[in-house]
């Protein structure tokens, strides 16, 4: 098994360079995205039938079709105006892979074992935890239904801390599943919880809360493991994704409207006279990540780069305007007062590449490296939580992978989530929970983790 693994791995890395010399050969974009369509598609396949689990890279293969393919195969083909970002970001995608598959996963972590202890106070603060969400949450999630969610901006209830209740539809349905994870037909106690979060996000028109919620539910709640598939998993695995896409479609079509008036978004999403690639990117999420690179492009080439300000906006996020009132915004915030007409509350997604061009240029391919790196030691921590299934650790899988499938489209926006989940994590941790024995780097080699 550790030969197939390391083969495939060689075998990625020679596929992935060759792409990328014959990505700066090619003129024809069309030709660029269907290539790289099918050998990310063929990378998912592999990876999956030989390491048996579904890993770090085949979630960020996966987001990236889900977000960027879903644009890129409906470029024109021949255009210089795009031509340049599309080869950076594929080729910038590839070195992040190459980056991955470079490593090793890490077989030792030195982490404590916390066990559930006072499941009435834990029941206790998810259902004070669901009434707060549904009471914030819901008055902009019917406005949402009715007129579209742009029109809901200003239905917003409790400014910053209606902000962060918000925000707890990404863990809600994660802990109720852990809280009935190891009760006969646990799942059903623990989906009529999280079901009015699953509405209000339904109602709201907004996808990759839903997605993350769900995939959240469904590994808290025990129903597949992603590093331990079998035949079963692969059943619920596959009945909740053709679940989930029947409703993210829905709201996709919904979401700019409402229920009483649709609107276009984007590119044409009408499957007939389409390649078997474009029917199937057409079920993804086209953001507009592209198109904002190029504006970037343009803005970098006229003003230069920022070196690191840009980017560097994970670490002061939290300050509040008040406090410190020239704080930068995000690229995604102000990229687009700068070229186009559009509402003030207005923001782009630029994607992980994007954050990077405009700091440091074609030298962001080294960040880039680093983050497929980054991607390999999230791959082995969630690996290894994974098998500690009775543990309250395991809520930080899917945090830690919709944070990996959220920053191809906004690696900053994704972090902020993901360190407001971590918040409720630890409160519920120190709260509930007892730290049983330690547990000094326990490898995962007596697990049988293959790497």
């Amino acid at each position: 098994m550790a030969r197939h693994i390391e083969t495939f791995k060689r075998f990625s890395v020679l596929l992935l360079l060759v792409l990328s010399v014959l990505t700066t050969m090619i003129d024809n974009i069309s030709l660029i995205a269907n290539l790289h369509f099918y050998a990310y598609v063929l990378l998912i396949v592999c990876s999956f039938l030989v390491s048996k689990e579904i890993g770090v890279d085949i979630i960020w293969n996966v987001g990236f079709i889900y977000v960027i393919m879903s644009e890129m195969l409906f470029l024109p083909s021949y255009n210089l105006y795009y031509l340049d970002v599309v080869r950076y970001i594929i080729i910038g995608n590839n070195i992040i892979l190459g980056g991955y598959y470079c490593f090793k996963d890490k077989t030792s972590f030195k982490l404590g074992h916390f066990e559930l202890t006072n499941r009435a106070w834990f029941i206790f603060f998810l259902i004070a935890m669901t009434a707060l969400y549904v009471a914030i949450s819901l008055p902009h999630a019917l406005v949402a239904m009715e007129r579209g969610r742009y029109y809901a901006r200003g239905a917003h209830v409790g400014g910053r801390f209606g902000s962060f209740v918000e925000d707890f539809e990404y863990v809600i349905p994660a802990f109720w599943g852990y809280c009935f994870r190891n009760q006969k037909r646990g799942w059903v106690s623990s989906l009529l919880f999280s079901l009015p979060v699953f509405v209000i996000i339904i109602m709201s028109g907004t996808r990759f809360p839903l997605i993350f919620a769900v995939l959240g539910w469904a590994l808290c709640t025990g129903l597949f493991n992603m590093y331990t598939f079998k035949i079963k998993h692969i059943l619920y695995a596959a009945l909740i994704l053709f679940v989930t896409v029947l409703m993210t479609n829905n709201m996709m079509s919904s979401r700019v409207a409402g229920v009483d008036e649709r609107g276009e978004w984007g590119t044409s999403r009408s499957r007939s006279n389409k390649s078997l690639a474009q029917r199937i990117v057409s079920y993804g999420s086209d953001e507009g990540v592209i198109q904002a690179n190029t504006w970037l492009f343009d803005y970098c080439e006229r003003n230069g780069y920022t070196y690191g300000k840009q980017s560097a906006f994970f670490l002061y996020w939290w300050v509040p305007r008040s406090v410190w009132k020239n704080k930068p915004e995000m690229t995604g915030r102000w990229l687009p007062q700068e070229y186009g007409a559009f509402r003030e509350s207005h923001s782009s997604s630029i994607g992980i590449w994007g954050e990077l061009y405009v700091d440091y240029g074609y030298y962001s391919f080294i960040v880039l490296f680093l983050w497929g790196l980054l991607l390999r030691r999230i791959n082995s921590y969630c690996k290894y939580l994974s098998y500690k299934v009775s543990d309250i650790h395991i809520i930080l899988v899917p945090i830690l992978f919709s944070f990996v499938f959220f920053a191809v489209r906004s690696p900053i926006t994704s972090f902020i989530a993901m360190n407001i989940s971590a918040i409720i994590y630890f409160v519920f941790r120190y709260s509930v929970c007892k730290k049983i024995t330690p547990i000094n780097n326990y490898g995962m080699q007596n697990l049988e983790i293959r790497n």
